[in-house]
């Protein structure tokens, strides 16, 4: 089982948005893949045309209170083939308090994994959508085998790479992915620059090693609101392409480690 996070301190990154359509994408690949949302806003369900549950507070915070909720009655199918979701809401705060005030450390959440080891062995790939911050955060950091990090192409993007990238462990993988870029700004070029010169060998880049990044569309928009992924609304759009491209490296990596 392969762990992608889609990460960076800060909202309004595109985080979500990259977790729904990547996931989706590694399913269409034929990859059996569960997208976590461990963010309070619920917003992956919604991306998905479903309403947001308190999912991952049932998983979660029952452990921690002894009250072990079984996965199979709350992770949710999509309606679409490989593809199912663990729901998060506005109860996900909760969570957070609780997590922090029963002082579980780092590791827990990965206990917590191998504790549901006969459940996850369905999944090829789980895909987290993660907070702003919190301890939730830390924990899926932690266990994540490579992460995505969704910037703006803005000074307070930067900033929220510089920081995300001080408290990645060192181990875990990481590629920059530029998002909601405004193409026909300059300084966007720009920060896209400053990204790769900054951060040499961790920005998502084509074959002849050209920064990709996910560009400003109202397609994206549309296709939320209709609780669509990408693929169903503008399948033939920049965008798609974009997301496609990044699905097929880390459904190899996720293929990879399977095998090893």
């Amino acid at each position: 089982m392969y762990h992608i996070a889609f990460a960076l301190l800060g909202g309004g990154t595109g985080k979500s948005t990259s977790a729904v359509n990547v996931g989706h994408a590694l399913a269409m690949q034929g990859l059996r893949t569960l997208i976590v949302d461990a963010d309070r806003q619920g917003q992956c369900a919604v991306f998905l045309g479903r309403n947001p549950e308190p999912g991952i507070h049932q998983w979660l915070g029952g452990n921690l209170m002894g009250l072990k909720e079984p996965l199979e009655n709350i992770v949710r199918q999509t309606g679409r083939g490989q593809l199912d979701l663990l729901p998060g809401s506005q109860q996900t705060e909760m969570l957070q308090r609780m997590l922090v005030a029963f002082d579980s450390p780092p590791r827990w959440l990965k206990d917590q994994l191998e504790a549901d080891r006969e459940f996850f062995a369905h999944y090829d790939v789980v895909v987290w959508d993660t907070a702003p911050t919190g301890r939730l955060l830390d924990m899926v950091l932690h266990l994540a085998d490579i992460a995505v990090l969704p910037v703006p192409a803005d000074l307070k993007g930067q900033s929220s790479l510089a920081d995300t990238l001080a408290i990645l462990p060192a181990s875990t993988e990481r590629i920059v992915l530029p998002t909601r870029v405004p193409t026909a700004q300059r300084v966007s070029t720009d920060f896209l620059r400053g990204y790769q010169v900054d951060y040499p060998g961790t920005m998502y880049t084509d074959d002849e090693g050209k920064a990709l990044y996910v560009p400003e569309r109202a397609s994206v928009r549309t296709s939320q609101a209709l609780g669509q992924t990408i693929f169903e609304y503008g399948p033939n759009s920049d965008v798609a392409e974009v997301y496609r491209r990044l699905a097929y490296y880390l459904g190899l990596r996720a293929y990879q480690a399977v095998r090893a």
